[in-house]
């Protein structure tokens, strides 16, 4: 009797963590619907590129991904590899290099934000 209580535990226990591995495993890219809405030069070797995400039709709004890299020309799949550095549903108002820093003008609802990116430190005047 004890055996067979064992071994229903222990095959209750792996089912869960199967499951749990599947539902961990299977979490779809919040980025896999991006679309590069822009890209220009914002210093000498450095480009800001905007990626742009309304998948989530009425309901959801429009997401706007921002990167900083320090080469002109990458795609949609080459910044899947970065990290934004800001991401919301507002708009970009200025942005500006000097140096090591970066200063960054935006509007609007902010969901993620970075410090750091690459070698740059930003600084932010949100609203």
């Amino acid at each position: 009797m004890r055996a067979r209580t064992v071994i229903n535990a222990a095959h209750w226990l792996l089912t869960v963590l199967l499951a749990i591995f599947a539902w961990l495993s299977y979490q779809p890219d919040p980025r896999a619907g991006d679309t590069l809405q822009s890209v220009r030069q914002v210093a000498p070797g450095t480009w800001l590129y905007t990626t742009q995400n309304s998948e989530g039709g009425a309901t959801v709004p429009t997401v706007y991904r921002y990167y900083l890299r320090n080469a002109d020309g990458a795609s949609v799949q080459q910044l899947y590899g970065d990290f934004p550095f800001l991401t919301g549903s507002g708009t970009l108002a200025a942005i500006a290099v000097d140096g090591d820093t970066v200063r960054v003008d935006y509007s609007g609802k902010v969901y993620s934000i970075e410090q750091h990116t690459g070698r740059y430190f930003l600084t932010y005047s949100l609203r």
